[in-house]
């Protein structure tokens, strides 16, 4: 039987469980070498081809005897949704750009201020703004207990934004109706001030339309 010329011949191809791909968009990429000898197969190509998609970060292929291919994929997680003139893409941590998240974003956070095309060539300057408007996200999503790929939350009723379009010095995070000038650095002090002056003005019910906290010893709140 093993010696028959087409007991080796590749009948079947299996792809696993993918969240923002398609596996038929995967299985399609091979199906043009069904019914060859699955020994003499090169799969480097098909590795590279599979990898040309910029939702994948890792493929592996093996060959399972004597019909079968199995295609293990290991996506990307965005991490926030660039607003941009060409629309609302996902990111990754490292800044690849994953895709186009146009009605499907959700409640996932935004940022703002990021040339796309420049995180499209890895420059320097975008990522750097991408990685400020992150570390804003991380810390909000950590005091709320949501996860870096969350869609959806309960305790967000809209999305978090960094608005970087005012230079690196003066990154604008919008949240819930507050509009918060953060400034350069100490991330974490500065929201623990914020929080303090949320807590006084609900309090005091006042209705405010920006905190600035740029400045080392005074919160600036502007009112309406």
């Amino acid at each position: 039987m093993i010696l028959q010329p087409d007991f080796f011949r590749l009948r079947h191809i299996e792809v696993s469980e993918t969240l923002h791909i398609r596996s038929q968009k995967i299985r399609a990429i091979f199906e043009p070498v069904l019914q060859h000898n699955l020994l003499t197969l090169d799969l480097l190509p098909f590795i590279q081809e599979v990898s040309d998609n910029p939702w994948v970060q890792e493929v592996r292929i093996r060959k399972v005897l004597p019909d079968t291919l199995m295609v293990h994929v290991q996506e990307r997680t965005p991490a926030a949704v660039v607003e941009s003139q060409k629309g609302l893409h996902w990111v990754d941590p490292t800044g690849v750009v994953l895709g186009s998240a146009q009605d499907r974003s959700g409640l996932f956070p935004r940022i703002r201020g990021i040339p796309l095309d420049g995180l499209v060539r890895q420059e320097i300057d975008p990522l750097r703004r991408l990685q400020t408007g992150l570390a804003l996200i991380g810390l909000v999503q950590d005091l709320h207990g949501i996860g870096v790929a969350s869609t959806s939350t309960t305790a967000l009723e809209e999305p978090i934004v960094v608005d970087l379009s005012h230079g690196s010095r003066d990154p604008r995070l919008y949240l819930q109706g507050y509009r918060l000038r953060i400034g350069d650095g100490a991330y974490e002090e500065k929201w623990r001030s914020f929080l303090a002056i949320q807590s006084d003005l609900k309090a005091r019910g006042l209705a405010h339309e920006e905190i600035d906290l740029r400045f080392v010893d005074q919160v600036i709140v502007k009112t309406f």
